[in-house]
């Protein structure tokens, strides 16, 4: 099955820059260290292992297609643009009573 991937994503993918670099946050099945290999091994350089089985990584925009299409891959999208850091992952700040 295809990953689901950011508009940004899939237009970077359409016409990749060479050379340009995107930092990308991408959801895994399972994190494991089965599943960093596949992405390093496509291109991606692993930055940070994020909880809920997502990885943040680096990897130039020609590489884009090959990591959409590595196994265990279910989400691809652009660190900072969106759904994933705004939409209920954060938490509150305060004091316990």
């Amino acid at each position: 099955m295809a990953p689901k991937l950011e508009s940004g994503v899939q237009e970077r993918m359409d016409d990749p820059e060479a050379g340009e670099e995107v930092t990308l946050l991408i959801k895994l099945e399972e994190a494991s260290a089965e599943a960093v290999e596949r992405l390093e091994a496509a291109g991606a350089t692993v930055e940070e292992e994020i909880p809920l089985d997502y990885v943040a990584v680096t990897a130039y925009e020609a590489d884009l297609r090959t990591l959409s299409q590595t196994e265990g891959v279910t989400r691809i999208e652009i660190e900072g643009s969106g759904s994933v850091m705004s939409s209920g992952f954060q938490t509150r700040a305060g004091s316990a009573h």
